[in-house]
């Protein structure tokens, strides 16, 4: 479906966000706190997530570029999504 045609401000989303995305709404903190996700849908995670946390706030995030920095230090996992 075509979600947010005409929308500026609406953005694309993968299948592999959206279900990770609803595991983490309807999933408890012990579920989800484990989980192991795909760079590169991680990436779009962040992406998505700092863009819903601008818009909300009406000002741009300072936060993101530290958050990036302590996951590039992180010990890599297996992914699982």
């Amino acid at each position: 479906q075509e979600c947010g045609r005409g929308d500026r401000e609406a953005r694309p989303i993968s299948l592999s966000a959206l279900k990770v995305l609803r595991h983490f709404q309807r999933s408890g903190f012990e579920a989800v706190e484990g989980i192991h996700i795909r760079p590169q849908v991680q990436d779009e995670l962040d992406h998505l997530m700092e863009g819903f946390l601008s818009y909300l706030l009406e000002r741009g995030l300072r936060s993101p570029g530290f958050l990036r920095k302590v996951r590039e230090k992180r010990t890599e996992h297996p992914p699982v999504f």
